[in-house]
C-alpha cells in the first residue's frame, strides 16, 4: 500500500509482552497511528514463564525475563526475578 511504513519489533525466542516492552523503548517515537501486537496461541507458554529453560531446556539460552498481569484492570509489568 502506497505510503504505508511497517516497523517489526519482535524479537525471535520472545512473547508479545517483550515486544511491547521493545516497542516503548525503541518504536514509540515513530509517532505511529496503529501499532498491532501479534499472538500465537504457543507464546501463552513463553508469557508465563520467567526462566527459559523451564520452558525449553534445549535453548541454551539462560536468561530470565519479565512478564506482565493484570491487576485491578490494568497491566502490571513484573520485573525479572533476578536482578
Amino acid at each position: 500500500m502506497p505510503g504505508l511504513e511497517v516497523i517489526n519489533f519482535g524479537i525471535p525466542g520472545s512473547d508479545p509482552g517483550q515486544a511491547l516492552l521493545r516497542y516503548r523503548r525503541e518504536g514509540i517515537q515513530y509517532h505511529n497511528d496503529v501499532v498491532l501486537i501479534g499472538m500465537m496461541s504457543e507464546n501463552i507458554g513463553r508469557m508465563v514463564n520467567t526462566f527459559r529453560p523451564f520452558y525449553f531446556s534445549r535453548s541454551g539460552i539462560p536468561f530470565s525475563k519479565p512478564r506482565f498481569g493484570v491487576e485491578r484492570g490494568k497491566l502490571v509489568l513484573y520485573e525479572k526475578p533476578d536482578p
